[in-house]
């Protein structure tokens, strides 16, 4: 069995603190300022306490550099561990993060279309359909609401255009989550709808149709 290089068995006081300033100190282990004071503080006073040639300090010692293998576990842990989805974003949700509004959002709808880009034709007139749901408060403002629910809740707002409604949200998704594109017939048909229920009045908000 191959033996690894190590520190001597029983470091002493400097050593540990080199050690351990040392190895906190490398890049890869950064951590917000203030905590990061913080602990070099702790540090600092945990090793004033220590006396050179006491009983306790050999198993102090020990003690710091269980700390330092504990503190590396959890950065290494939390390095390694993927990104969270952002507070407004769960798999399936129309909105994205980027906070447009539904003029916004049919600009860039519009300028993707000119550009021949179609699935974003496509995604921001649905994501400017649903912001300007909320604005006009047909809907509640729900940011995690996905494409088949606001499909079913503006069917009731707009009865009238239920098939064209229900038939994009299920190209959203194709696209969005699946392996779908979109055509220039389908973006151009979406930013249609899109230009259609922003000039037209709802029959009946979802807040009226809950309270009924």
């Amino acid at each position: 069995m191959r033996v690894a290089q190590g520190p001597p068995l029983d470091p002493t006081s400097d050593d540990a603190r080199r050690w351990l300033v040392e190895e906190l100190s490398k890049p890869g282990y950064s951590t917000q300022p203030s905590l990061w004071e913080r602990f070099q503080e702790w540090l600092q006073n945990l090793f004033g306490q220590i006396r050179p040639g006491s009983a306790s300090a050999s198993w102090m010692l020990w003690i710091l550099l269980a700390v330092l293998a504990l503190v590396v576990a959890i950065i290494v842990i939390r390095l390694l561990r993927p990104e969270r989805r952002r507070r407004s974003t769960r798999v399936g949700a129309v909105l994205d993060d980027s906070g447009r509004s539904a003029q916004e959002y049919r600009r860039d709808a519009r300028a993707a279309l000119q550009r021949g880009d179609f699935d974003t034709a496509l995604l921001d007139s649905v994501r400017a359909i649903a912001a300007g749901a909320s604005e006009r408060v047909i809907l509640e403002d729900s940011p995690g609401r996905t494409a088949n629910e606001l499909g079913q809740e503006l069917r009731v707002a707009f009865p009238g255009h239920e098939s064209a409604l229900l038939a994009l949200m299920r190209d959203f998704d194709g696209i969005r989550y699946g392996q779908e594109h979109a055509s220039a017939p389908q973006a151009s048909a979406a930013i249609d709808l899109e230009s259609t229920l922003t000039d037209t009045a709802p029959v009946r908000t979802a807040t009226e149709v809950a309270l009924r």
